[in-house]
């Protein structure tokens, strides 16, 4: 039998609006710790309790308290330990920092806020707790990292931090992120999501939004496992020109042995381009144009999963200057040729006109599967290397009942009279 996997236990916390009116409501707290969450459950195999995961409303200070308590003042052990906080923060005339649950009062923060340096205390003196990660998205967070430490964490030595060194009883592999300095704001943005997305831009704050970026890939490692280590979102934060980031670190040792997450989204996503990479490669071969409509196919399924990508983004730019090739000389074909064809055909004939008229992966990507198919014969057909025969035999047979079929099913296209 293999050893049990030390425990990993999240606290993820987001706060829009707190109950005093006078604190200006948030758009995207309460979005990064959805997100924050989703990825460290999913993808990194956190436990986050119904009492750890706390949103609005949920969020007192009591509340925070008790998370904070059950995941380091508590003596259970644990393999890794994430604390996460996005919301608002405070600074008082003392020098201290506070995170603000929902029902803060502003004017008196010692008595509902969360003291930071409080919270970095107990990041570092908590027992059994082999690795601790404590995550501030908020205004002032820098408060957290601002330690006696003889080092400026606004320029992290990461060569200094990041060796192998003897753990000392209490603070082993600590690491501490703030998304500003002591005495800055923090801010947000609204965005969408290039890896792993898929939906309308949203809000979120600038740290969070880096962090998830890395999370789902673009700190991954270019090995096949995609591992997010803390070493590598570490890395990847320091070389976003727009993410201001204060650090403090306590004894960390090998971090890019220590794994976040398993970036599954971006593995997905980087398959079947490498799919549509190898379709494309066909180019100048008898399959080049039933490869490159099932490249477009397969590309829509990238796109709806990360529609901001950028390598994504650059192969449409490239199926679709080749559709335009096969676009002009298809129309061309289809303008000598229609009246060849049967009147049976008339109508099918005119409609695959005007979808060439427009074709592109976009437009594919609304499509019938065998729409995706005609479109392939006909631009064959155009090359020669279908014969009208075949084409009259395909648009006149039984149709399948394919609306709104997903995009991607290449072997619908085969069915329609692809060769590949």
């Amino acid at each position: 039998m293999q050893p049990e996997e030390p425990a990993k236990r999240a606290v993820v916390i987001g706060v829009n609006t707190c109950d005093d009116d006078r604190i200006e409501a948030l758009n995207g707290a309460e979005n990064d710790a959805k997100e924050i969450a989703e990825r460290l459950e999913q993808y990194g195999r956190f436990e986050i309790a119904k009492s750890s995961f706390l949103l609005g409303k949920e969020a007192t200070a009591d509340a925070i308290r008790m998370a904070i308590s059950d995941l380091l003042w508590s003596t259970d052990s644990s393999g890794f330990s994430v604390f996460y906080f996005s919301g608002h923060g405070f600074t008082d005339g003392y020098g201290n920092g506070y995170i603000a649950p929902c029902d803060m009062l502003p004017d008196r923060p010692f008595v509902r806020g969360i003291r930071m340096q409080e919270l970095r205390e107990m990041v570092l003196r908590a027992k059994s707790k082999n690795r601790v990660l404590a995550v501030l998205d908020c205004c002032y967070s820098g408060a957290i990292t601002d330690a006696k430490s003889g080092s400026d964490p606004a320029e992290p030595q990461l060569d200094a931090w990041f060796k192998d060194i003897e753990a000392h009883e209490h603070g082993r592999g600590r690491m501490i992120l703030a998304s500003s300095h002591k005495d800055q704001k923090s801010y947000e943005l609204c965005r969408t999501h290039e890896l792993g997305g898929g939906e309308e831009a949203h809000h979120h704050g600038v740290l969070s939004y880096h962090i998830l970026e890395g999370l789902d890939g673009r700190a991954a490692s270019q090995g096949e496992d995609y591992r997010v280590t803390l070493g590598g979102l570490w890395r990847y934060l320091d070389g976003v020109p727009e993410c201001t980031v204060s650090v403090f670190v306590n004894s960390m040792t090998k971090p890019d042995e220590i794994t976040l997450v398993t970036a599954k989204e971006r593995r997905t996503v980087e398959t079947i381009l490498g799919r549509v990479r190898d379709l494309l490669g066909k180019v100048g071969t008898p399959r080049e144009i039933v490869c490159t409509f099932k490249a477009a196919m397969e590309l829509g399924v990238a796109l709806d999963k990360s529609p901001s990508l950028s390598a994504a983004i650059d192969l449409q730019h490239e199926i679709n200057e080749r559709f335009e090739l096969y676009r002009r000389v298809a129309i061309s074909w289809h303008g000598k040729n229609r009246l060849w064809f049967p009147e049976s055909c008339a109508e099918n004939l005119e409609r695959l006109r005007i979808l060439l008229s427009g074709l592109s992966v976009q437009m594919l990507r609304g499509q019938t599967v065998s729409d995706g198919g005609y479109l392939t014969s006909i631009c064959e057909a155009a090359r020669g290397l279908k014969s009208k025969e075949d084409l009259f035999d395909e648009l006149s047979g039984p149709q399948e009942p394919t609306i709104g079929a997903k995009p991607g099913l290449a072997g619908g296209m085969a069915a329609a009279g692809g060769k590949g």
